[in-house]
C-alpha cells in the first residue's frame, strides 16, 4: 500500500516562549521513529524557510490552506 507523504513544519521562535511551540513538536518528533512517508522541517522564524525547505523535498506549499 502507498500512503501519501507527509510534511510538518513547525514555525516559531525558541526565544519567545510559547511562540516556539511549532518547533518544539518538530523537535520531540525528531525523537521518535516515524513512518518512512513522514518528513519533518525545523521552519525555524520564517515562512519563506520552510517554503524552500519544503521545496527541497518536491513538496508544494500553500499558505492560503
Amino acid at each position: 500500500m502507498n500512503k501519501e507523504r507527509v510534511l510538518v513544519i513547525g514555525l516559531g521562535n525558541l526565544l519567545m516562549g510559547d511562540d516556539g511551540a511549532g518547533i518544539h513538536i518538530v523537535h520531540e518528533l525528531q525523537r521518535r521513529r516515524l513512518p518512512d512517508h513522514v518528513d519533518l522541517i525545523d521552519g525555524g522564524t520564517g515562512v519563506n524557510t520552510a517554503s524552500y525547505s519544503a521545496s527541497l523535498l518536491g513538496v508544494t506549499v500553500n499558505l492560503a490552506a
